[in-house]
């Protein structure tokens, strides 16, 4: 190759590099959290998106805490909104007023990985329009750890809501957003962006609360999941699961009760 042949592609890809930069410079993120009756732990999560770079904005959608929640997020520098309560509603209602041209779907009880806006810009630069991290419930428990690490499959049996999806508003906006359900509005729009293209997966994991399991029990909690998740595969409504769920959850009070309970 020529002196001036090599100057020419060196000064080419001079310019695609120059071209390129200006739009991952622009990558902004705004991070969507419902939430409802969080106080414990709303102010932490509000705090520590707020120190990452590259967050241009940090929404709060309360569905009607009666426990102070949407105080202690103002106080940590978040936007609250008011919505009905019910997750897809919610987030829904903090995509339309956030500010940024990423949005970053997380619950308040998840803790993001270091470095995360990092690994979510790579993956958008990487071409995919959405993507996931893998999740971690930091328990000891043998379930809860094998659960861990099947999060680390890429399939849609191991990816939920949890994972902190993170979209291009463009894209989330294409796929009609989350649909308005009271449960699974997270398998269906990750279903929803697999069949617009490949999800893209993060570095690291998301560190999410292992609460809800601790507090039916793991094994119990696992196997209404199940349940629950074959019968939204069957067909049946997501207004029904709720009902489902809400009634397993009451009976899981009494432990005698859950096994006449029908989930």
């Amino acid at each position: 190759m020529s002196a001036v042949a090599r100057r020419e592609g060196a000064l080419a890809t001079g310019r695609r590099i120059t071209e390129e930069s200006p739009s991952a410079a622009a990558e902004s993120f705004a991070v969507v959290i419902p939430a409802l009756n969080e106080a414990a732990c709303i102010g932490a999560a509000v705090a520590r998106v707020r120190r990452a770079p590259g967050v241009e904005d940090v929404v709060v959608v309360d569905g009607g805490s009666e426990d102070g929640t949407a105080a202690l997020a103002r106080r940590a520098g978040a936007r609250v909104l008011a919505s009905a309560p019910g997750r897809g509603v919610q987030m829904n209602a903090g995509a339309r007023a956030a500010r940024g041209s990423t949005l970053v779907f997380l619950h308040a009880d998840c803790e993001l990985p270091p470095a995360a806006f990092e690994s979510m810009r790579a993956v958008l630069q990487r071409g995919h329009d959405a993507g996931v991290f893998a999740i971690d419930y930091g328990s000891p428990h043998p379930l809860l750890r094998l659960l861990s690490a099947l999060s680390r499959l890429r399939t849609r049996w191991t990816e939920f809501g949890e994972a902190a999806l993170f979209v291009r508003r463009e894209r989330f906006e294409s796929i009609g957003g989350f649909p308005n359900w009271p449960l699974f509005e997270d398998v269906e729009i990750l279903a929803r962006l697999r069949r617009r293209g490949r999800l893209g997966r993060a570095r690291g994991s998301v560190r999410a609360s292992p609460r809800r399991y601790l507090r039916r029990g793991v094994v119990r909690q696992q196997l209404l999941v199940l349940h629950l998740y074959a019968l939204y595969h069957l067909g049946v409504s997501p207004s029904n699961l709720q009902r489902r769920y809400g009634c397993a959850q009451e009976a899981g009070r009494n432990p005698r009760a859950v096994e006449g309970a029908g989930v």
